[in-house]
């Protein structure tokens, strides 16, 4: 049976959304629903266990349809059951869907996480510029790191559902605040807000401290600095990046409120020196 490959990634989608959607209520109450968010999260687990049990059918896995099948009639009844790990609650029978789910992903070349995800994730974030300081929509610019927080990821949720606000994580990176989690993307993202010259000296200096991670299921880090006017141009911060964790990929995206200034080029390439003599 030849499998195309948009329908399969739009089931593997379907079932995820599904998950997503019980866990939500999980991570914003810790597992204390409401009658109605009990309701719709079982809903959740059920449709995402009918949705794998049709689509190993569709691909004719017998044997894992029937492994399948034990689980479901297993979870009946138990669909919110949940435990500890070290980002925090998860739904167990969830976490034994998501298992299928990625290893049929994987066997059919849909990795859940690629390098093109993470370069339009990117690309989304760069663009959100105009959006967060349009005065049609604003009667100020950002003025705070909660401003940053808050309207850039009310864009992102319109392009991601899964994702978490302040994710609670239990072995968090060291020198990296999570501001939002987006679990499809296995990504964790932290905003800064840069004012002053001082302050983009201690954002720069705390982000040349490196991440030290120890959560190694988020596979990408993303920092995102908003500057009301370039204290720094993007390649003088990009050198605060240069001691960090080796191997990591994470990166940093620079966000400029008013461009009309010149960036103070001076503190950067005293930044760049600061940082060689440390080596």
């Amino acid at each position: 049976m030849k499998t195309v490959i948009y329908p399969l990634n739009y089931a593997v989608n379907a079932i995820k959304n599904s998950l997503h959607q019980a866990e939500d209520s999980l991570y914003r109450n810790g597992g204390a629903y409401s009658d109605e968010e009990r309701l719709i999260a079982e809903h959740s687990v059920e449709r995402a266990f009918i949705g794998l049990l049709i689509l190993c059918e569709h691909l004719g896995l017998g044997h894992t349809l029937q492994q399948i099948e034990g689980l479901f009639q297993e979870a009946k009844g138990h669909f919110l059951d949940y435990k500890m790990g070290p980002d925090g609650p998860y739904l167990i029978w969830g976490e034994k869907i998501r298992h299928y789910v990625d290893g049929i992903a994987a066997a059919h070349g849909l990795e859940t996480t690629s390098a093109a995800d993470i370069t339009a994730l990117k690309e989304i974030i760069k663009r959100t510029l105009h959006v967060i300081c349009s005065p049609n929509l604003f009667p100020a610019l950002p003025a705070s790191k909660a401003d940053i927080h808050d309207r850039i990821e009310a864009i992102l949720k319109c392009h991601f559902d899964d994702l978490k606000r302040t994710p609670v994580l239990l072995r968090p990176p060291r020198h990296f605040a999570a501001g939002s989690a987006i679990p499809s993307l296995k990504t964790l993202i932290e905003y800064q807000f840069v004012d002053t010259l001082p302050t983009a000296t201690l954002v720069a200096e705390y982000i040349s401290a490196g991440i030290h991670s120890t959560c190694p299921q988020w596979e990408h880090l993303l920092r995102i600095v908003y500057e009301t006017r370039p204290f720094l141009s993007e390649e003088e911060w990009l050198v605060s990046l240069q001691d960090g964790e080796p191997g990591r990929p994470y990166s940093i995206i620079i966000l400029t409120g008013d461009k009309s200034t010149p960036p103070n080029s001076m503190f950067g390439r005293l930044l760049a020196t600061l940082n060689k003599v440390r080596r």
